[in-house]
């Protein structure tokens, strides 16, 4: 399906929009059960963390938004909406990192997913920030989990040739201008990176956590 196809079929209205892309302020678990079955050809995304569930901290990093659910809670919270994404999309590449807020569900969540797994990528950002507690080692890597509906490890959209792509991408934080605004973003190079690799000229990709944008 074209983008134009997919906009007339979700029931809510952007919340900006020009030829290349469309943003909506809403619920992605909404805007996705609009959306028909295989209509996205990839998906890119980073959900919330859970980090304040782990972190003995004052209040959460999100305005308006807890980030510090119970393992329960954070579950469903990701179950509902990944079995969106699984069922939109083509590819749907998962970032995430392990942490104490959110190990134990995402174990779960990769268990009753196994089926969908295609690919575990691991992508080393070079440096690592210092543990929030003692005795914690440094994360200075996060998993990008492939869920897709296609059977094997193969792509059958594969912008590269046999043996030259490995599953460790070795792409750098950001750093510069968009560490002042938020610095947990992931880089644009990352996202660009999977699309060079992965997608098609002219293909239709979602981020159903926008986050800063």
């Amino acid at each position: 399906m074209t983008l134009d196809e997919i906009i007339s079929t979700i029931p809510i209205k952007p919340y900006h929009q020009e030829e290349s892309g469309v943003i909506y302020c809403a619920d992605c678990l909404n805007v996705m059960k609009g959306i028909p079955n295989g209509a996205v050809d990839m998906i890119i995304t980073s959900p919330p963390y859970n980090f304040d569930a782990g972190a003995n901290l004052t209040g959460n990093k999100y305005k308006g938004q807890s980030d510090k659910m119970t393992q329960e809670q954070y579950l469903t919270f990701l179950d509902e909406r990944l079995k969106e994404m699984i069922r939109i999309s083509r590819y749907t590449f998962f970032n995430i990192q392990f942490i104490s807020g959110n190990k134990q569900s995402l174990m779960l969540l990769l268990g009753k997913y196994a089926d969908k797994v295609k690919e575990m990528i691991i992508w080393d950002k070079k440096t690592s920030e210092p543990a929030m507690e003692p005795n914690v080692l440094n994360s200075e890597f996060e998993f990008i989990v492939v869920f897709s509906n296609e059977l094997g490890r193969k792509f059958q959209i594969a912008n590269f040739d046999r043996g030259t792509q490995a599953n460790i991408f070795r792409i750098p934080k950001n750093r510069g201008k968009f560490t002042m605004a938020h610095n947990a973003c992931f880089p644009d190079t990352l996202p660009l990176f999977i699309i060079q690799k992965f997608a098609k000229n002219g293909a239709v990709i979602l981020d159903p956590f926008l986050g800063s944008g």
